[in-house]
């Protein structure tokens, strides 16, 4: 799955662009799911970026948003999202091309750069080492290891809770837990593999609050060995910042 976002504040230009970057994706990559927010303004683009994640963002900014500030702002805001910029502004593109790296689209040539541009972010995404392919029952799916909050287990198959939506795959809990335990997920109970990432507050009693505000619970033998992997978790988000 890809998190896309939009800036455009013309309502039916943004439409416009949002039908022609999930038709452009769906000749890139067959049965990949694309979930597009748009945003009118710099300002609700950024605070989406911050507190959510979104690997492209296609910004078509107008009168004062088109500046070298404000586009590094949104670099700022999540400096893994790769941004690409509809501009007619020369000018605007040498300022940015050393300080802030993004795709560039001119408008002149709006159909050609644009499938250029998303084509190599979309690649870009899906190969990322913080994307993963899960076999659901609806088919391949590629999914933004951020976006996943846990994974639920039923029988031979486990439940993908993404921060909207739920999927059911073809594989074992303890498959998942072999292939993703280097990549911040923990396996608390027989039931539960969680993404540390998305863990919102550790109460007493063995119980975890996730982002989504589901209630989780550690099994007491799994208790001493996720205190010290989730102390890691933190030093290491620590050492980042």
């Amino acid at each position: 799955m890809i998190n896309l976002a939009i800036c455009n504040n013309v309502e039916s230009h943004a439409t416009q662009l949002k039908d022609r970057l999930i038709h452009l994706c769906s000749s890139f990559v067959e049965n990949l799911e694309i979930h597009i927010s748009i945003f009118p303004t710099l300002a609700e683009t950024v605070r989406h970026l911050q507190k959510s994640y979104a690997q492209i963002l296609v910004l078509d900014p107008a009168g004062q948003e088109s500046s070298s500030p404000a586009i590094q702002q949104l670099r700022e805001a999540n400096p893994d999202t790769e941004i690409i910029l509809i501009t007619a502004q020369e000018h605007l593109v040498c300022e940015l091309s050393n300080c802030c790296p993004f795709l560039c689209v001119r408008r002149n040539h709006l159909e050609e750069d644009l499938r250029t541009a998303f084509r190599k972010a979309v690649i870009k995404s899906l190969n990322s080492p913080a994307s993963y392919c899960f076999s659901t029952t609806a088919g391949p799916m590629h999914v933004m290891l951020d976006h996943v909050l846990y994974l639920e287990a039923a029988d031979n198959y486990f439940s993908l809770h993404c921060a909207d939506t739920v999927y059911k795959c073809r594989e074992t809990l303890g498959t998942m837990e072999d292939l993703l335990s280097e990549k911040g997920f923990f396996r608390i109970s027989s039931s539960y593999l969680i993404n540390m990432h998305a863990v919102k507050s550790v109460g007493p009693g063995n119980a975890l609050v996730m982002k989504n505000e589901k209630m989780l619970y550690i099994s007491r033998s799994k208790t001493a060995l996720f205190k010290e992997a989730y102390l890691e978790h933190l030093q290491k988000i620590n050492c980042r910042n």
